[in-house]
């Protein structure tokens, strides 16, 4: 889902196969393109299907009375996406959404709700505290902080926009290290908005076994601890 130019063609083919033939697509394979297009930060193409969409006689999402989990996390994070990065697609996706059964508003409620901390989360947050509770200029960290956009940090410190990003196997694609587009998509909004973004990946956290004296040192190796 690159973002350069020499990709800008795909995505623009993507968009044109959803204004030809929008009947064929159902919510989730409109979904799918257009957080695709979000993701490589490809805001013409999506504004094309915003404009396809909003049209009187397309009803794909307007015609919608509940969208699929998967579908409901894409348009949350293009929503996050556009409220930051570009406004116009902003305004034409909420005009979108309020013409949909499921409603704006009712996507925004349900898209705020930060999931439970995994176990890893968990490690992490404790040997944090635990290593900071002296040292740290940072002050306490926030675990699971919501910005006004939508965004959730795994770990945050609000007032210096420091924010951890607690990266467990879910967050890559499957069978590499590299990171999938929900995630990146998210550092790169983190990182629009002033944010300084810390990453700790489970595989070198999990190399650490029980020391909490490795722990307490790797943390401070990345950065958090100051």
């Amino acid at each position: 889902m690159g973002r350069g130019p020499e990709h800008a063609a795909l995505f623009d083919a993507a968009a044109e196969e959803v204004v030809l033939r929008g009947g064929d697509f159902n919510a989730q394979g409109v979904c799918n393109t257009m957080w695709a297009c979000c993701v490589g930060g490809h805001y013409g193409a999506l504004h094309r299907i915003l404009t396809t969409l909003g049209s009187s006689d397309n009803t794909v999402l307007r015609g919608s009375k509940r969208l699929p989990v998967e579908a409901r996390g894409q348009l949350l994070q293009v929503q996050a996406a556009a409220n930051v990065e570009n406004a116009e697609v902003a305004r034409h996706l909420q005009s979108l959404l309020e013409q949909t059964p499921f409603g704006a508003g009712d996507l925004s409620s349900r898209g705020t709700l930060p999931r439970p901390p995994s176990r890893l989360h968990i490690d992490i947050s404790q040997h944090l505290e635990s290593v900071t509770e002296d040292s740290s200029q940072m002050g306490v960290h926030e675990t699971r902080h919501v910005l006004g956009e939508g965004i959730v940090c795994d770990l945050a410190w609000p007032t210096p926009k420091v924010a951890v990003e607690v990266q467990g196997p879910d967050r890559f694609s499957i069978d590499t290290r590299e990171l999938d587009g929900g995630s990146k998509l998210k550092v790169r909004l983190l990182e629009v908005l002033g944010w300084q973004v810390l990453y700790i990946p489970h595989w070198e956290w999990d190399s650490l076994g029980a020391s909490s004296t490795l722990k307490a040192a790797y943390l401070r190796s990345v950065g958090v601890v100051i």
